[in-house]
């Protein structure tokens, strides 16, 4: 996804409170909360430095720490179980229905159609890239207007392509109803309501996080080795659609005891950890159930996927696709990630050499499996290499590269820093500071190889298209090594947070806690920065090590196939029929977009930590 028009907003007030700072420092920081969102102007008058406010009946106490961009007091997302607009015939009869999906929250105009037995007969996607590309973000005018163009004709398509006929022969509709672009929401959800009215059709709306969330119920893959990350690089590479998009026939899904989804059995069971790593969003959040979330942490400022495409728009990488899936592809081709892969597989052959865990064996079979093991490992010391102190110099190299990573040395290359590395008392994010570092390492690369610091195709000012004769680039190795550093340091953080999140979530479900915070059956991560390889690497191997430190076997790592990462209209149509299933409809003819709509409850992470020493 492109950069969200939401750091459009905050990137021309934060000037404007730049400027106001040097005359009102006090009313800036009053400003700055009131903007965020985070409690009103008359609570901050009662309040000192210490922010506070109950989030339904939860007193959340952070010292000052700051709340998740976006989360607004009283206003979280709430599930109403009422049946306004009837139910599907079929869910009586204990038979499969349809229903159709409609995405218009930000960039992309999506429609599918998708049946309750998890089969999706179509998903159709009108990107709006090329629109927003030379203006360095989303425009929200822009973006309307595309919808507008684009919604009828990826509804018709969508109709199409599963083989019905009209809406009529469709069983629901569901509609994204915030968060996101209000005047993008609109065009969707006015396009539903009068479908839905016009047809006499049941009517479900869906929080667009809620349904990132979802989708890994219905086509969650979960990862287990390189190999399989591999196959997905390779599919798309070629442009294919991973295995789970594929359609399948409803008679190749189990039967599931879940009395609400009789047809389908879920690719994940709640509980779930759930990453959200998208353009407009990066949070933690643990899915108890449909409508039942619990957020860890939240970004305090720009998002990954903002951040990912800022670095794109500064060194000038152009092509089809988004900011962050152009830096991908340079940070993979530079020198850095091929001798981190090579010092990884290298790795990887020393630890899978090594014996097993032992402590479910007896003690016969474990003293006989470390003689074997040392056998094999004298033999192999002598047969495989002549050399004995450069071997056990290179292992020491490879295997502290993959227990430590090469982030120290990405930040020492560049000058950068892993955000929030000395705060350990929340799960919260933060990628402004890793944008500011970034952008003063490509002027010195800039300044270093005698090019301008302004010819970059990152615009001077909001909503300005950049001219192609203005683009002067770096040398495209100089370019790799900055994307893989950015990415290496970004995903440092990613991986402090998770590795944090699940600390805290098996200490609560060993103390007292356990009621309250079960615990997680997977990780799932979603969103449009969740197509990554990388990043699907690097948290495979973080619940490996985790693995191998509590000796257990690793926590499932869940990802959806690719084209479900980004916004589409599947995500949509599987969470309305999560809803129905459980007697939830809406009236078509009440319901407004929602612009600003935090998903789950917060949680106090820092004063548990006080009550609770084990945490780390």
């Amino acid at each position: 996804m492109l950069l969200s028009s939401y750091s459009c907003t905050a990137s021309g007030f934060k000037r404007r409170q730049i400027l106001s700072s040097i005359i009102f420092p006090h009313a800036t920081s009053r400003a700055l909360l009131k903007h965020r969102g985070y409690c009103s102007t008359s609570n901050l008058d009662n309040q000192s430095s210490d922010v506070s406010f109950q989030a339904q009946g939860v007193i959340d106490r952070r010292k000052g720490l700051g709340k998740p961009k976006g989360y607004v007091a009283h206003a979280q997302y709430k599930l109403d179980r009422h049946v306004q607009s009837g139910l599907p015939n079929q869910i009586a009869q204990g038979r499969p229905f349809t229903v159709l999906g409609i995405e218009s929250s930000c960039d992309d105009t999506g429609a599918a159609v998708v049946r309750s037995d998890g089969t999706i007969l179509s998903n159709v996607v009108y990107s709006q890239y090329e629109v927003h590309q030379r203006f360095g973000g989303v425009v929200p005018t822009l973006a309307m207007n595309a919808h507008t163009d684009n919604i009828d004709k990826a509804v018709t398509q969508a109709l199409h392509q599963a083989g019905l006929k009209s809406v009529a022969d469709i069983d629901a509709i569901a509609v994204t109803k915030g968060p996101g672009l209000e005047v993008c929401l609109r065009v969707g959800c006015r396009k539903a309501q009068a479908l839905a009215i016009e047809y006499n059709k049941p009517f479900v709306t869906a929080h667009h996080l809620e349904a990132h969330c979802l989708i890994a119920r219905l086509a969650g893959n979960r990862i287990t080795a390189s190999k399989e990350i591999d196959e997905d690089k390779a599919l798309r590479m070629e442009g294919g659609d991973t295995p789970a998009l594929m359609v399948a026939e409803a008679s190749q899904n189990k039967p599931s005891s879940s009395p609400t989804l009789p047809h389908f059995t879920p690719k994940v069971n709640y509980p779930f950890l759930t990453l959200l790593v998208s353009g407009g969003h990066t949070s933690l959040m643990l899915c108890k159930g449909l409508g039942e979330y619990e957020l860890l942490g939240g970004t305090l400022d720009d998002s990954l996927g903002e951040s990912f495409d800022k670095a794109a728009r500064l060194l000038g990488l152009r092509g089809s696709g988004s900011g962050g899936a152009a830096v991908e592809r340079a940070a993979a081709a530079s020198l850095s990630a091929i001798e981190a892969n090579r010092l990884r597989n290298r790795a990887l052959a020393i630890i899978s050499a090594r014996p097993s865990p032992t402590h479910d064996l007896t003690e016969q079979e474990r003293l006989a499996k470390r003689s074997q093991a040392k056998e094999e490992r004298c033999a192999s010391a002598i047969d495989a290499f002549s050399n004995p102190d450069k071997l056990a110099s290179e292992d020491k190299q490879a295997l502290r590269m993959y227990y430590r990573g090469t982030v120290a040395s990405s930040c020492a290359m560049f000058q950068m820093k892993v955000p929030l590395r000395d705060r350990k008392a929340d799960c919260d994010f933060s990628y402004s500071g890793l944008k500011n570092s970034f952008r003063m390492a490509v002027d010195r690369a800039r300044a270093q190889a005698g090019l301008p610091l302004g010819s970059t195709n990152a615009p001077l000012q909001q909503h300005m298209p950049v001219a192609e004769t203005d683009v002067v680039s770096l040398p495209d190795t100089v370019a790799a090594e900055l994307c893989y550093a950015f990415q290496d340091i970004a995903f440092a953080h990613i991986e402090d947070r998770v590795d944090r999140a699940l600390e805290w979530i098996s200490a609560a479900n060993n103390k007292q806690l356990a009621a309250q915070i079960p615990a997680c059956t997977a990780l799932v991560v979603v969103g449009g920065v969740a197509a990554n390889l990388q990043l699907r690497q690097r948290l495979l191997d973080l619940l490996a090590a985790r693995a191998r430190r509590e000796s257990k076997e690793p926590l499932p790592l869940i990802f959806p196939p690719v084209k479900l990462c980004t916004d589409n209209g599947v995500m949509s149509a599987w969470t309305g029929i999560e809803k129905l299933l459980l007697g939830i409809s809406d009236d078509p003819q009440t319901q407004e977009v929602v612009a600003r709509w935090p998903l789950g409850n917060m949680t106090d992470l820092q004063q548990w930590e006080i009550e609770n020493k084990s945490i780390i």
